[in-house]
C-alpha cells in the first residue's frame, strides 16, 4: 500500500533543499572572495566574467528560494544582491584583493540574469507541476501591480 501524494510536502523539501543549496553556496562565495589572492598583480586578467558568473547563481538562488510574486519582490532581491556586491568589493581589500569598479558592475548585471533565469524556471516548473515556491503558481507570479 503506498501513501497518497502530499504536494504541500513535497514543495517543502524542494524549498529546504533549494534553501540548503542557497547558504551553501553563498559561504562558499563569500570564503573564495575574501580569501587572499595569490597570484601576481597586474597580470592584466579579468575576472569579471566569474564575478558575474557568481552573482547569476546567487541571484539564481534567491529567486528561487524566496519565489517573489511582484516586480517590487524582484527589485528587492535584486538591490539586495547589489549591495552585497558592493559589500563583497568595499572588503576585499582587508584581505590583500583589490577593489574593482567593473567587478562590482558584474556583479550588479549577473544578479539580475540570475534573477530573470529564476522566473523562467518558476514558469517552466510550475507547468510541470513541479513548484519550488510557496506562494502559488508561477502563471500568476507578476500579476500584482502592488
Amino acid at each position: 500500500m503506498s501513501l497518497p501524494h502530499d504536494p504541500r510536502r513535497n514543495a517543502r523539501e524542494w524549498r529546504w533543499g533549494a534553501v540548503s543549496v542557497l547558504v551553501i553556496y553563498w559561504v562558499i562565495m563569500f570564503a573564495g572572495t575574501h580569501a587572499p589572492s595569490f597570484g601576481p598583480r597586474g597580470t592584466g586578467y579579468s575576472d569579471d566574467v566569474l564575478h558575474f558568473a557568481g552573482f547569476a547563481g546567487l541571484g539564481f538562488l534567491l529567486g528561487i528560494c524566496l519565489a517573489p510574486r511582484t516586480w517590487k519582490g524582484v527589485v528587492a532581491i535584486w538591490l539586495l544582491c547589489v549591495a552585497y556586491g558592493a559589500f563583497d568589493e568595499l572588503t576585499q581589500p582587508l584581505v590583500g584583493r583589490d577593489r574593482e569598479l567593473t567587478d562590482w558592475i558584474a556583479d550588479c548585471f549577473g544578479a539580475g540574469m540570475g534573477l530573470a533565469l529564476s522566473f523562467a524556471a518558476r514558469v517552466v516548473w510550475s507547468r510541470g507541476k513541479l513548484w519550488i515556491g510557496s506562494r502559488g503558481t508561477s502563471s500568476r507570479a507578476f500579476a500584482e501591480t502592488e
